[in-house]
């Protein structure tokens, strides 16, 4: 399979000067490249590794380092490069959108979204190519960054980011990326989002919260990782929802324990009246209700 590297390198002709061997003999590095493509970080990145000041790095062989100096150089070239004229673009966009075709697909914003699940770096390419802003929402107001944290497409999304997606679009739902992909538990995009400054707290229009979500499906990892990263344990919708109210509703007992254990509040009363408490005693959670008890009873004693 091709390196997203060597893919950046080739739309602009410099694939000659691909570091083939970093990319084989240090993976993540390469990768980190591909996170810089195309921003000013990128230099400052690599004189760090050819500079290797740190006592607690050996330094590459020989062979390594000539290639970073030579990527180095073809990023400068292709940054530089002058803007192509409308005709050429207008060649560009064709050539797309003929190689669309081919495919079987169309330059709109239903295949590009439909294509995020399974396509190649290089289709996704074909399509902003063709025209396609990367951002451009469907008729719910889904973008292409939505689509693919929904189907926890992990490539097509880091693939997005690096084009430029914006990680705090919404829904017609008020719905962000973080928000599908917590709900639908994908730890690994979910974790990248985070990285790349999703708002944790960020509510729906109804007033969920990537945390409610992710606590009604009973995904403990997400869960974990979300509150790590400053996510409200208490928020709550304009009806009075909480996280821990789905999760012991849901009978996700694990998700419970780990909201209680952050200073999850069992008497958060919903509009009904329902309190995690007397969801969890009305369905027979005897031993959540007994661990509730015990929180509060703990907790008051703390704060005497």
């Amino acid at each position: 399979m091709t390196h997203p590297l060597h893919t950046l390198l080739a739309q602009h002709g410099q694939d000659h000067r691909s570091p083939n061997r970093l990319i084989e003999r240090f993976p993540r590095i390469a990768g980190r490249l591909v996170d810089l493509w195309g921003s000013e970080a990128m230099g400052a990145y690599l004189e760090s590794l050819m500079i290797m000041d740190r006592p607690d790095r050996q330094g590459f062989p020989p062979e390594i380092g000539m290639e970073l100096m030579i990527f180095g150089n073809a990023h400068d070239d292709i940054l530089n490069q002058p803007a192509p004229s409308a005709g050429v673009w207008d060649h560009v966009r064709e050539s797309a959108v003929d190689a669309l075709e081919k495919l079987g697909l169309r330059p709109t914003v239903g295949d590009f979204h439909r294509s995020v699940s399974q396509a190649t770096p290089e289709t996704l390419q074909l399509y902003l190519d063709a025209g396609m802003k990367v951002d451009h929402a469907d008729e719910n107001g889904w973008t292409a960054l939505m689509r693919a944290s929904f189907d926890g497409s992990m490539g097509s999304a880091q693939w997005l980011l690096r084009h430029g997606a914006d990680i705090h679009l919404r829904d017609r739902g008020g719905y962000t990326p973080l928000h599908w992909a917590a709900l639908n538990g994908y730890e690994s995009v979910v974790e990248m989002l985070i990285g790349a400054g999703a708002g944790v707290n960020a509510g729906s229009n109804s007033g969920f919260t990537a945390l409610i979500q992710a606590a009604s499906r009973g995904h403990l990892a997400i869960v974990k990782r979300l509150i790590a990263a400053g996510a409200m344990v208490d928020a709550s919708t304009p009806e009075g929802w909480t996280a821990l109210h789905k999760a012991v509703a849901n009978r996700h007992t694990d998700v419970a324990v780990r909201l209680l254990d952050h200073g999850a509040n069992p008497e958060a009363r919903h509009q009904d009246g329902s309190t995690p408490y007397t969801i969890a005693a009305q369905s027979g959670q005897q031993r959540l209700c007994e661990l509730m008890l015990l929180t509060q009873s703990v907790r008051l004693r703390d704060r005497h």
